[in-house]
């Protein structure tokens, strides 16, 4: 579960940068353009983009143009903030606190 919550964190973290960098692109230009999945992944590694369209398109044919395509179409701080904070509820502890009853005298409360 702590991994989950690491990379729950690192998606929440990535969201943020890439809603300030929206912003400031922004305020910059005065033109609101908010960074997609696949320009994002495109400027990164071109060929890593390309391979992996290659392969859904290979492996996921009914699968891999529509629902790809849309979901890398939505902004990163979208859905690495939504994609973060579900791993974060998913990955929190259901037991409750392992502290008594006690107060900090030591007395129940």
């Amino acid at each position: 579960m702590i991994i989950a919550r690491a990379i729950g964190l690192l998606l929440l973290l990535i969201a943020t940068v890439a809603f300030v960098r929206d912003l400031l692109n922004w305020y910059d230009s005065g033109a609101l353009a908010l960074l997609s999945g696949d320009q994002l992944w495109l400027s990164l590694s071109p060929a890593g983009y390309q391979s992996a369209q290659n392969w859904a398109d290979d492996h996921l044919p009914l699968f891999s143009k529509p629902v790809m395509a849309t979901i890398l179409a939505l902004p990163v701080f979208l859905s690495a903030g939504v994609l973060g904070v579900f791993l974060l509820v998913v990955s929190r502890s259901k037991h409750k606190s392992r502290r008594s009853g006690r107060n900090w005298r030591g007395a129940y409360s």
